[in-house]
């Protein structure tokens, strides 16, 4: 499959025949990445409450560090949200951190 770039002479009518495939592609992404995530964070999950000091087989060292990875891992999504919206930021008070001084 060789790749199309949509120049700005494309026709209208030509521009569906162009982007159903992509969105077909795009949901296989997305569907084979989830079906890794939820399978790894089922079983990081399971590990994780089993390993709780009321879990099947209390491990102390191993809940702290695997708590660790998955507290690191949910706060991902907040720093790259924060990294986005420097340039608004910066767009919408003139500085990106902080009041800017007078």
């Amino acid at each position: 499959m060789k790749p199309t770039v949509i120049s700005q002479d494309t026709p209208w009518g030509e521009i569906p025949s162009l982007l159903l495939p992509a969105y077909g592609e795009t949901w296989l992404m997305v569907a084979i990445v989830m079906l890794f995530v939820v399978t790894l964070g089922g079983l990081v999950g399971v590990v994780l409450f089993n390993a709780s000091p009321r879990g099947l087989f209390p491990h102390a060292l191993l809940y702290r560090l695997l708590n660790w990875v998955v507290n690191m891992g949910r706060s991902l999504p907040f720093l790259v949200l924060m990294a986005a919206i420097i340039p608004f930021t910066y767009w919408l008070t003139g500085t990106t951190i902080g009041i800017p001084p007078r």
